[in-house]
C-alpha cells in the first residue's frame, strides 16, 4: 500500500499541531546502498526505512527539514518522499526495526516541529511582503536546524530590508489567522485566483493565505496565525547571483538572538561604563585614543630606528623587542630604496620555531644565500622579498646572528 503526495491526506496536513497518533506499519526495510545515496548522512549507521499507514511526521520538501520523534520506542531520525518504485510513499527513518502490519504510537518532536512552522510561517510573510512591493520572487529557501536562508531574484538594500522587516512584524504582531485552502485544481485557471508558487501545479493545490501579507502555494505545517511568530529578524544580507540571500530568525530563535545580543551589550556598557545606547560614541572614542597611540608608536619607533640605519652599508637587523613587529618591519623594507643605496637591508623578528625575514637588495643575492645555506621559504622581488627561516636545532638568537654572520661576510668579499 502507498500513502501517494498526489493527495492532502496526511495528518500533519490538516492537523498540524496533531503531536501523537496511533499508526499501523505497512513495510519495513533495512536501509541499503541505494538509500545511503540519499541519505549520506547516515555513512555506516544501521536504520531502517518505514511506510505507515498514516503519519503526522512532515517529509522533507520545500526547503524544510524532515519531522523527527518517535515511533514506539523507536527513534524518528528523518521524515523524507520516497524513490525509485515507493516515490509516492513517505519514509520514517528508524533507528529501530518495527514489526510489519503491528499498531504503534506515533509521538512528534514537537519543540522542534513548532520553531520550523515559526520560521516558515514568517519566511511566507517576508516573501509576500517582498512580492507586494517589488515583484521578486522568492528563488530559494532553506530552513536548517539553525539558519534560515531566502533568495530573492532582485536587488535590495538594507533600508528596504529593515522596511519590508518593519511590516512584516506589524502583520504578526496583528496577530492574523493562517489559512491553508484546498483546490481540486489549479486555483489560477478555474477561479483566477493569483498565488505564488515556484513550479506549475497539477492536482490539487494546497494554499496558505495570509490576508494583506501572502497567498502562497506550500505543503508543508504552519501556524495557525501570526501571533505565534511573536518576531522576525534578519541577522544579515548578501549579494546572491542576480539577487540577494537574507538570514532570517523568527519566533524563539529570534528571541534566543536578542537575549544573546542584549549580553555582549550589557557586558560593552560595563566595559565602557556607559549607557547601551551610547556604545557606538564610546567605541569611537577609544578607536581615537587607540589611533593617538598608535601615533605615537610609530614617532617612537622612527627616531629609534633612524639612529640604527645606516644606509651608507649592508645591515642586518634582528629587532626581538615587542616595540618592532611585523608591520614595522615592512614599512622600513618598502621605504628602504636598495637601487639608490646601493646596500642591501635585511630585518628578522622572532616567530614560533623560526625567524620571519623581510629583505630589500637590488639584486637577489641575500635571498639566494637565505635559501640555500639557510632554508628560507618565501621570496618576492628583491626590492622586497620576505618569508620564513626554520630555527630547527638553532634558538632564534642564535640563527640570526649566524645568518648576520654569514651575509656581512660575503658583502665584504
Amino acid at each position: 500500500m502507498k500513502v501517494s503526495k498526489k493527495e492532502f491526506n496526511q495528518i500533519y496536513d490538516l492537523e498540524p499541531y496533531r503531536k501523537e497518533a496511533g499508526v499501523s506499519v505497512l513495510s519495513c526495510e533495512k536501509i541499503n546502498d541505494e538509500d545511503r545515496r540519499h541519505w549520506p548522512s547516515l555513512t555506516s549507521q544501521t536504520a531502517y526505512k518505514v511506510v505507515l499507514d498514516k503519519t503526522i511526521f512532515y517529509p522533507e520538501g520545500g526547503g524544510q527539514l524532515g519531522d523527527m520523534g518517535l515511533l514506539g520506542d523507536a527513534q524518528v531520525l528523518d521524515t523524507r518522499w520516497g524513490y525509485g518504485d515507493s516515490s509516492e510513499s513517505i519514509f520514517h527513518l528508524t533507528d529501530k526495526a518495527l514489526d510489519i502490519e503491528s499498531d504503534v504510537s506515533a509521538e512528534l518532536d514537537w519543540d522542534r516541529r513548532f520553531d520550523f512552522m515559526q520560521q516558515h510561517s514568517a519566511e511566507h510573510i517576508l516573501s509576500g511582503i517582498c512580492h507586494k512591493h517589488y515583484g521578486y520572487d522568492n528563488v530559494g529557501f532553506h530552513l536548517g536546524e539553525d539558519n534560515t536562508t531566502l533568495d530573492f531574484d532582485g536587488p535590495l538594500t538594507w533600508e528596504q530590508v529593515r522596511a519590508l522587516i518593519d511590516e512584516a512584524n506589524r502583520v504578526i504582531w496583528a496577530d492574523r489567522p493562517i489559512k491553508v485552502r484546498v483546490f481540486d485544481e489549479d486555483p489560477s485557471k478555474g477561479e483566477g485566483i493569483s498565488y505564488r508558487s515556484k513550479i506549475e501545479l497539477k492536482g490539487k493545490v494546497r494554499l496558505i493565505q495570509i490576508d494583506d501579507a501572502d497567498l502562497c502555494a506550500c505543503a508543508a505545517p504552519h501556524l495557525s496565525s501570526t501571533g505565534q511568530i511573536g518576531l522576525i529578524l534578519v541577522t544579515k544580507l548578501e549579494n546572491w547571483k542576480k539577487g540577494v540571500r537574507l538570514h532570517l530568525l523568527a519566533g524563539k530563535r529570534a528571541y534566543t538572538y536578542v537575549q544573546e545580543s542584549q549580553k555582549i551589550l550589557d557586558d560593552l556598557s560595563n566595559l565602557f561604563s556607559l549607557p547601551i545606547l551610547s556604545i557606538p560614541e564610546g567605541i569611537a572614542k577609544q578607536e581615537e585614543r587607540l589611533a593617538q597611540s598608535q601615533d605615537r608608536i610609530y614617532q617612537g619607533q622612527n627616531l629609534l630606528w633612524a639612529d640604527l640605519l645606516n644606509e651608507d652599508t649592508d645591515q642586518v637587523f634582528y629587532l626581538d623587542s615587542p616595540l618592532f613587529d611585523s608591520d614595522f618591519a615592512k614599512r622600513q623594507i618598502k621605504a628602504y630604496k636598495p637601487e639608490k643605496a646601493g646596500h642591501r637591508l635585511l630585518i628578522l623578528i622572532p616567530v614560533n620555531q623560526g625567524l620571519s625575514f623581510y629583505l630589500a637588495e637590488s639584486s637577489p643575492l641575500w635571498i639566494k644565500i637565505l635559501r640555500e645555506t639557510f632554508g628560507a621559504k618565501g621570496g618576492g622581488p628583491p626590492q622586497f622579498s620576505q618569508g620564513f627561516i626554520g630555527a630547527k636545532e638553532l634558538n632564534a638568537d642564535t640563527l640570526a646572528q649566524a645568518i648576520k654572520d654569514r651575509l656581512l661576510a660575503e658583502s665584504v668579499k
